[in-house]
């Protein structure tokens, strides 16, 4: 334990020492509060906790009397379920509670408590079921009294018989009235959310006539749908697939890359000669092939497009890595 606890302990057996109220109302208060259960506990402690007996003075004596006072508790448990079951079981504790002592702690594997606690429970409920069935028929005779009195009022009352027919008439007006209100009141929800329906399309209808398609040939319109769907097509199924492998791929080299060791000033410029001087080769032979070519094949002057479209690329690619 910490200082301060270890502290206030040492405090709190010095104030029951010395009977300071600090320290013995609080534990006055628990017992008062749990007068009941207490009572019961200190009747229970003397024949159901077990008495420890040290090792060293254990022999065949003294087990034979433990396993003795074992069954005696199993016997007195029995006993006394059998007598909580009954009638009897507040007067068969309460007769005994002066012979009890509270000497330890009642055992946790005991559950004759809970059942105690049941059965009191179920009896309590018993007893307020009878006291409501007894104010229930007390209520019974008190409104068969009145409804007597109500048709001795009513015995020499002229017509009788029709005054009766038009209140049930009224009353199933009445009802009828109830619910054709609630019919209404639907009614009127249904009404109001078709008419704020009914505004949002006159409010599309206005944008489109704002638009210009008033006028407008539907089979346009159609057509206009159906190329703008290819479009979209196109690009779902065509130019997003593939610019996301591109990406992928490009994901790849930078990987490789990140996962090349780190070079040198002297290593990224002996890689930078090399790329030039490819480049410078590349460009060289290309140019004579454009040359010889020229004359023959008029696709020579898109492919030498092509390349400087590649060759331009791939500057800006060497561009784009320096400058990461």
């Amino acid at each position: 334990c910490t200082l301060r606890s270890c502290y206030l302990r040492q405090e709190w057996r010095k104030g029951i020492v010395e009977g300071e109220k600090v320290a013995i109302y609080p534990i006055l208060e628990w017992i008062f509060n749990n007068c009941e259960k207490l009572k019961e506990r200190a009747y229970l402690a003397k024949y159901l906790v077990k008495t420890d007996i040290p090792g060293e003075f254990q022999d065949v004596e003294t087990a034979e009397l433990t396993n003795q006072i074992n069954a005696l508790m199993e016997d007195f448990k029995a006993t006394l379920y059998s007598t909580i079951s009954g009638e009897t079981n507040q007067n068969f504790i309460s007769e005994n509670l002066q012979n009890g002592t509270s000497n330890g702690d009642f055992n946790n594997n005991i559950n004759i408590h809970s059942r105690a606690a049941e059965t009191r429970k179920d009896t309590m409920l018993v007893d307020d079921i009878r006291t409501d069935l007894k104010t229930m028929e007390q209520e019974k005779e008190y409104l068969l009294k009145k409804v007597e009195k109500a048709e001795e009022k009513l015995r020499n009352v002229p017509n009788l018989q029709k005054i009766l027919d038009l209140a049930t008439s009224i009353r199933l007006e009445n009802r009828r009235r109830d619910i054709l209100t609630l019919q209404i009141q639907e009614q009127t929800n249904v009404t109001n959310h078709c008419t704020m329906k009914l505004q949002r399309l006159h409010t599309v209808l206005d944008e489109l006539k704002g638009a210009g398609a008033e006028n407008a040939d539907p089979n346009v319109v159609l057509k206009q749908l159906e190329e703008e769907l290819q479009t979209s097509r196109y690009i779902i199924e065509e130019k997003l697939p593939k610019e996301i492998e591109a990406k992928r791929a490009i994901v790849i080299e930078l990987s490789k890359i990140a996962d090349i060791p780190a070079l040198s000033e002297n290593d990224i410029a002996n890689i930078q000669r090399k790329i030039q001087a490819v480049n410078e080769e590349m460009l060289t032979l290309m140019n004579e092939k454009d040359a010889e070519d020229k004359n023959t094949n008029e696709l020579s002057v898109y492919r030498h497009q092509e390349i400087a479209i590649k060759r331009k690329k791939a500057g800006l690619v060497e561009k784009l890595q320096k400058n990461r």
